[in-house]
């Protein structure tokens, strides 16, 4: 792995980190390929990242890009323009979502993404210190594509879709709802 860092103290001075792997592993996951890289300066840069992957010899492209500014204490915010997979599982950012991260904390806002030919609504994604607050739906996604991507072979043909919505949260233990039930398609 090589790291190349440029990040001087001014916050509107250029700065630049670039970030490259190569043959990497994590358990069942290898990455044959990882690269990162942030231009503009941390009052205002852009962020890209794209990697290679294999699951049980099976392979997925993924590929990231956000746009923000390192905010000091509060941490970093801005939005996440792109994220986009192929492979073993499709799934592709509709349009750019907030993004917020600090000590211990993450903040995605509203997010839809296409996945395994349907939609995944992300409308609360909270995690941090006190708890986590995770609130979303999913429509007409196709239960194949999810048993290809776990390695799970089926004896029979099936067009199934599926759907539906959760809200959980953790503060001491997690409770919630979640409900999933067929919206098409058969076995």
């Amino acid at each position: 792995m090589q790291l190349q860092v440029n990040l001087p103290r001014l916050r509107d001075a250029p700065a630049q980190i670039e970030l490259q792997g190569r043959d990497l592993g994590w358990g069942d996951v290898r990455v044959p390929q990882l690269s990162g890289r942030l231009n503009g300066s941390q009052s205002l840069h852009q962020l890209t990242a794209d990697a290679s992957a294999e699951y049980q010899g099976q392979k997925q492209q993924l590929s990231l890009a956000a746009t923000g500014a390192w905010q000091g204490a509060e941490g970093w915010q801005g939005r996440l323009t792109r994220f986009s997979g192929r492979g073993l599982l499709d799934v592709l950012l509709r349009e750019p979502a907030s993004l917020q991260l600090a000590s211990g904390q993450v903040h995605l806002g509203p997010a839809e993404l296409l996945l395994a030919g349907g939609v995944l609504k992300l409308q609360q994604t909270d995690w941090g210190p006190q708890g986590a607050v995770l609130q979303g739906s999913l429509s007409e996604v196709q239960l194949l594509h999810f048993m290809q991507a776990s390695g799970v072979s089926l004896p029979l043909h099936t067009d199934l879709r599926l759907s539906g919505d959760w809200r959980l949260t953790q503060a001491g233990g997690w409770q919630g709802q979640a409900r999933l039930y067929r919206s098409d398609g058969d076995v």
